[in-house]
């Protein structure tokens, strides 16, 4: 999914990529956020100005704290625990897959504790599995 959802975003003429860089915080005032600071890898910094900027680093933000030193103070977080958990795996598959079908397993909303489920589906050139 997450290859699927990052092709689409960078064809869109209007996304570019800065790899190796890493956003160290925002910029604006208590206002409005207009836009980001930057950190590349050889550590020198820039302002990127933006119209809209989406927090997407999950459970590890800096978000709270970037607010705060906008002057931006005094927010309740709120946050809806659905119990579900994503992660995925790359392996390279023991046999040619050519001809190998997408399968994927759900899991069963009716059963007590954590829900499990995966997938295994062919990509270019190679066979993927999530779970």
């Amino acid at each position: 999914m997450d290859f699927v959802v990052r092709r689409q975003v960078l064809a869109d003429p209007r996304v570019g990529l800065r790899p190796h860089t890493k956003v160290v915080g925002l910029l604006g005032d208590r206002r409005a956020v207009t836009g980001v600071r930057l950190r590349a890898a050889d550590g020198t910094e820039t302002d990127l100005p933006a119209d809209l900027v989406v927090d997407a680093s999950g459970r590890v933000t800096r978000l709270p704290r970037w607010l705060e030193g906008l002057g931006i103070t005094g927010l309740v977080q709120e946050g809806v625990d659905s119990g579900l958990v994503y992660a995925s795996r790359v392996y390279r598959a023991p046999v040619p897959t050519r001809d190998w079908p997408l399968a994927g397993e759900q899991a069963d909303p009716r059963l007590p504790g954590p829900a499990k489920s995966g997938g295994t589906c062919r990509s270019r050139g190679t066979a993927g599995t999530s779970a």
